[in-house]
Formats: C-alpha cells, structure tokens, sequence
C-alpha cells in the first residue's frame, strides 16, 4: 500500500487544520477486487463550536500508483472545505449524503450499496453492479436526448430497494464511481403509489413536522435509561418492541438540534413518542428525565429489576397516579416477556386518554385530526 502521514498540518486562510488519518484498511469487493479505504478528520478551531471536525473517506483500488499525489489532493482539499464551512464561505452540507440502496436482478443476487437522488437522471447502476448481478439487456432502450446523434443504449431489468420502496426497474447500465442513481423514474412511480408523499413534500414545514409527529405518535417509542456499559440493555429494549410494531427512540442516536438543551431535547422526543420506556437499572441521567415524565403527566413504563429503583428518592414516583407503572422483572433474560405486559398496559392508557380528550374537546371530529 502507498504510504501516507498519520497526522498533517495545514495553514489555510491563517486557520490552522488537523488531519487525522483514523483508519485505513483494505477491503475486499464483492466483484473480487480489493479497495483501500482511508478515513480522513479534519479539525480546526471554531468560533461556533470550540472546534470543528468533518470527516470524509477516500477509495482506490489496491495497489494504486499515483496513490500519494491523490491522496494528498484530497486529503488538502477536505481540509480546504472545512475551512470554508468555518468561515461560512459554503454552507454545512450532510455529514454522510448517501444513501441505503439494495439492487438485485433476476438471478437472485443482490448487494447492499449507497447511491444518490438525481430527479433528472434515469435510474442507473454502475457497469460493476451489471456484471456482479448479471443484470440482462430487457429489449427495451433509453435515447440519449442530449447528444446529438441520439445514441441508443440498452436497458436491464433490476429490483431496487430503498426503504420503504421496491420496484422492479429499467436501469441504465453507466460507467461511473456511484453504485447506483436513484433516477426520477424511481421517484414518480413510489410517488405514483404514495400521493400523500408529494403533498407532504409542498406544505410548509411546519405543517409537515406537525403532520409527522402525529405520524409517530402511533408507533414511536423512547427509551431512556443509562448509557454507556448499560447500553445493551437498552438496545434489546428497542430489538423487544421492534418485534410489536414499535420503533424504539433511544436519545444518544440522534444528532442535537442547537437551540436546544439535552432536557428540552428529551421533551421533544417524549412528546412526539406514543410513551416512554425507562429502564431504572441503575442511576444515570433518566432521574431527571423521570421527573419530566411525572410533571409533564407522560405516559410511562417504569422497568425496575426485583422492584428496587436506581433511587430511593423516586421510589414513590408511580404511586396515585394512573400514567406511571411499575413492572418488575427478577430474571433479566426474561425482560421481554415483562416488557410485553407493560407495552399492553401503556397502549391501553394511550388509547383511553385519546378517547378521553376526544370527548372533551368537542370540536375533534375524525376529519379535524392530524393524521
């Protein structure tokens, strides 16, 4: 493998760079060949933030010749780019703008890859991706409008997954470094099936946040609890629910929104998740957001091992009130059937309390409700 610095200085614009190589490894493709992936954070000072860092990977093949001259080329112009972040020469783009894409053929081979939306491309797959999956030419022919010879090029028939869409697709076979564009083809046609998709798309967005939060009032859930060497035990909680039609929110998975402190990021999810779950196990942050609970009158599941709290000081937090319970568990590998109990108790108290305050706001009506 060529060789590079682990860690490179740069002055840019008088604002000094760190560039950290965090890994590199090589990686072997499905089609056989190898690749080396270099991950690459750069960091500076920042006015905003105390330091910025952004993180980006470069990939060649292994062995690559020019390898150090590229490498330098891109490792300087990540560096380049967060400076002008930094100094708001270009917008913050997405930290990782790719995303989750199966495609298979008619063989039933299929790989998992990113790809990118390009609403006006046709929806293409990479020469490598063709022969990996033995995608056939289908008959059928895209015309290249924009050239002037009007050059015909062979379609291929693809299952393409991007979740929540699965269609069987015409793709055109392209020579380029993405595995895959999601083309307006792709878009029109899960749209096609999915009207609301587009009329969510035009509204204000604050109607559209409002219309997804009650979107995830049906089947969102938080999960609060210690992180850390406790944080297992919250994901079995989430992998538990999954398996009852629930969505797990666990906070530490989601990026903070700026404005917000960690207490007012915790009502945020409370407030647009159907209940709260909180594993008591052992004392953290969530004898805080427990209390919130208790003040804010959210419905709440209260897991507690052998009936014994984190705190004594919140031993009594589910007496005389009907939105906190507690379930108590003695076997932690049997958690789940515990937690089946307390999910059918939580929807049955989310439901009366629905049907409760639809009686007593006489205005609601089945048609003045967010859906």
């Amino acid at each position: 493998m060529g060789s590079m610095d682990k860690t490179k200085n740069y002055k840019i614009r008088d604002i000094e760079v760190t560039s950290f190589v965090a890994f590199d490894k090589l990686v072997q493709e499905p089609t056989g060949e190898t690749r080396r992936h270099v991950r690459v954070e750069s960091t500076c000072p920042s006015k905003r933030w105390g330091h910025r860092t952004e993180a980006s990977v470069y990939s060649c093949p292994d062995p690559w010749p020019d390898f150090e001259a590229l490498f330098e080329k891109f490792r300087s112009e990540a560096a380049d780019a967060l400076v002008k972040h930094e100094l708001g020469l270009s917008p913050d783009g997405t930290a990782f703008p790719y995303l989750g894409v199966r495609v298979g053929g008619k063989t039933g081979k299929s790989v998992n890859t990113i790809g990118l939306v390009d609403l006006a491309s046709p929806t293409r797959v990479s020469m490598d991706l063709v022969e990996m999956l033995d995608l056939l030419p289908n008959g059928r022919w895209w015309i290249d409008q924009d050239s002037a010879s009007k050059q015909a090029f062979a379609l291929r028939e693809a299952e393409i997954v991007f979740d929540p869409f699965i269609l069987t697709m015409d793709v055109l076979p392209t020579q380029m470094g993405l595995p895959c564009i999601i083309g307006g083809d792709f878009v029109q046609r899960a749209i096609g099936e999915n009207q609301d998709l587009l009329q969510q798309f035009l509204l204000p967005d604050y109607v559209r946040a409002l219309k997804d939060v009650a979107k995830a009032k049906k089947h969102c859930v938080l999960i609060a609890g210690k992180y850390g060497e406790e944080r297992d035990r919250l994901f079995s909680l989430k992998q538990a629910m999954k398996e009852r039609g629930y969505t797990g929110l666990i906070l530490d998975e989601f990026p903070d929104i700026e404005e917000q402190s960690l207490t007012e990021k915790f009502v945020t999810f409370a407030s647009i998740a159907r209940f709260v779950v909180v594993d008591d196990s052992a004392p953290a942050g969530h004898i805080a957001e427990l209390e919130i609970c208790s003040e804010r009158r959210f419905t709440t599941v209260l897991l507690r091992p052998n009936g014994k709290g984190s705190t004594f000081v919140q031993a009594d937090i589910a007496d005389d009130v009907h939105f906190i319970k507690v379930f108590e568990y003695s076997d932690p590998s049997r958690i789940g059937e515990v937690l089946g109990t307390a999910l059918d108790w939580a929807e049955a108290v989310v439901t009366q309390r629905a049907e409760n305050l639809n009686r007593k706001y006489n205005w609601r009506s089945p048609i003045k409700i967010m859906k």
